[in-house]
């Protein structure tokens, strides 16, 4: 038997008036710099984000364009400063750019170590885990460079925090970077993570059947929005922090289908992030995104042009509505 995991943080839920249960956000490219993001738009989202005042911010990866070159990290650490005067919890998870030197060749060492120096209390941790409450548990991982595969120490963790899972818990993110369903990209055939370098999909899909908790996975590195469901489990493409957009022939079973903004007869980017609530039947994800990404400058406007929810299995229900938050030790 595997020995059981306490997660890497915990954290209480924050209430208030607008709040009414924890609310995560996940957002991906919002600190890109040098020329290939837009800037309005990237501060429009975390302009918004702070006016919110959530509970845990996570991101998914691609905070800075050349994470081996701090002065990259500056640019985040200044366009973020709301963040910080409003003491939000960040939680990001490793991008492919963190790796990257001004010559796109991956330095892991010196990436790494720019990491852990601007996000200290992650220091020596390269995926961890974090409880928001009683009930939500999230899985911050690291897609990169096959970190993910079967008997690796990373997956060995994974599969002894899943095993750990406090009984509570009616709710998983997995947060990652890289995410399989890329195939679908428009103009790239190949998908972002193949599936045969891990086997997590078939993983989470198989052991999501016999845990009490719903999953959702959520990735960014595709530079838009996509949300579909896979044998139980619930994926979302969140990349729309303000990266130069990527855009997608969706497929049937993405859920945003036919739901992209079109000026002339061509796409808009989709700049936005997700805000998840807890709701009396399941885990809500709304999309907040910027309706008229086309400008550019001034004022940004916004409107909420997808939302889903993630149900809680039949099976739970009764156990989710008669529990209630109560304090979890967590150990070293």
């Amino acid at each position: 038997m595997l020995p059981l995991k306490p997660p890497s943080f915990f954290l209480r839920p924050i209430l208030h008036a607008r709040c009414s249960s924890c609310m995560a956000i996940s957002v991906s490219r919002i600190g890109f710099a040098r020329g290939v993001t837009s800037p309005w738009a990237r501060q429009a989202l975390v302009h918004k984000i702070a006016s919110m005042n959530p509970g845990p911010v996570f991101i998914t990866g691609d905070i800075p364009f050349d994470g081996a070159v701090f002065a990259d990290y500056r640019v985040f650490q200044a366009e973020t400063r709301s963040w910080s005067e409003a003491h939000l919890r960040i939680f990001p998870v490793l991008g492919n750019h963190e790796f990257y030197r001004r010559d796109y060749i991956p330095s892991e060492s010196k990436g790494l170590e720019n990491w852990w120096r601007v996000f200290l209390y992650l220091k020596s941790r390269r995926w961890y885990s974090v409880q928001i409450g009683a009930e939500i548990y999230a899985l911050c991982l690291d897609s990169n460079f096959g970190a993910l595969r079967a008997g690796g120490p990373q997956r060995i963790w994974l599969e002894q925090q899943l095993a750990a899972l406090p009984e509570s818990v009616m709710y998983v993110f997995c947060m990652l970077h890289h995410d399989r369903s890329g195939d679908y990209l428009e103009g790239n055939a190949a998908p972002a993570r193949l599936d045969a370098e891990d086997e997590l999909d078939g993983y989470l899909q198989h052991e999501g059947r016999k845990l009490r908790a719903a999953i959702t996975v959520i990735s960014g590195h595709v530079h838009n929005y996509g949300p579909f469901e896979r044998n139980g489990i619930m994926y979302v493409i969140s990349g729309g922090g303000g990266a130069h957009p990527a855009f997608f022939r969706r497929h049937s079973d993405d859920q945003f289908k036919d739901k992209d903004l079109i000026l002339s007869g061509k796409p808009l980017p989709n700049y936005d992030f997700l805000r998840f609530n807890i709701v009396h039947d399941g885990l809500q994800a709304t999309v907040e995104g910027i309706s008229n990404p086309q400008a550019g400058r001034g004022a940004a406007s916004w409107d909420n042009p997808d939302g889903f929810t993630n149900h809680i299995p039949v099976a739970n229900f009764y156990v989710r509505t008669t529990m209630r938050s109560v304090p979890i030790p967590v150990g070293s």
